[in-house]
């Protein structure tokens, strides 16, 4: 297989998953990032072309299609590969499989740079930053806006979390990954007990950083369930998931 896409295989632990021994999402998110990270390495985009110019990379928005989450002591591969570079945004596409070949789930990814002292956007081209795009034909579509319901009627609960040390990244904000965490724990055991997720997407509209106090807000349509995340009463981050 060429550079444009790169494969992982990993045997799933005891620390991958919950209780019910299906493969936590925010793990599934630290592998995505963390095969991101290494295969712009591998591109050319890596922490000489950007961290060490003062750059950091960000995901904005994530979108995931699920066919089966995957069970504690399972063989998975992970294949991920970059799309057309926009002006500002590196969109990034994920597949994983079993060991059979058995398709688990499709996802589909914005990523940016920033400029790490002022946190403005980095602009690609003017910094000589590019990424050849691959096209697969296999594509989960981008994720795009969100919109939460402006229905009261529809919240069903409420809870207020603090951004603490441990959920802190290199990048001075809450890394991606522990807003699955975040809402695996609002959601609560009963959901997971009954539930799983199918389809859900997150757009991360602000930073959390340390010490921040983020109230979150559910509200259920159906089989549709909204969570977002508020500081100073402006939406932090925006979820739509679909569930069975």
């Amino acid at each position: 297989m060429n550079n444009a896409v790169m494969c992982k295989n990993y045997h799933l632990m005891l620390s991958d998953v919950d209780k019910y021994f299906r493969l936590r999402l925010s793990v599934l998110f630290k592998m995505f990032q963390d095969l991101a990270v290494k295969h712009a390495s591998s591109l050319g985009v890596g922490r000489e072309e950007t961290l060490d110019r003062g750059f950091l990379w960000i995901v904005t928005k994530i979108k995931l299609e699920i066919i089966r989450l995957p069970v504690y002591g399972e063989d998975i591969i992970l294949k991920t590969w970059p799309g057309e570079t926009s002006r500002v945004y590196f969109p990034r596409y994920y597949e994983l499989r079993s060991s059979s070949d058995e398709l688990l789930a499709r996802a589909s990814s914005l990523w940016a740079l920033i400029e790490g002292e002022k946190r403005s956007p980095v602009i690609p081209g003017a910094e000589s930053i590019h990424v050849k795009g691959h096209i697969s034909g296999n594509e989960l579509l981008l994720p795009t806006c969100l919109r939460i319901p402006d229905n009261e009627a529809c919240k069903t609960d409420s809870a207020l979390r603090t951004v603490l040390y441990s959920d802190i990244d290199m990048n001075g904000h809450m890394n991606n990954t522990k807003y699955l965490d975040w809402i695996d724990d609002f959601l609560g055991d009963d959901f997971h007990k009954a539930h799983s997720f199918k389809a859900f997407q997150i757009n991360f509209i602000s930073e959390e950083t340390l010490g921040m106090n983020v109230r979150l807000e559910k509200f259920i349509l159906n089989d549709e369930i909204y969570v977002k995340g508020l500081a100073n009463d402006k939406n932090i981050f925006l979820l739509h998931a679909l569930y069975v």
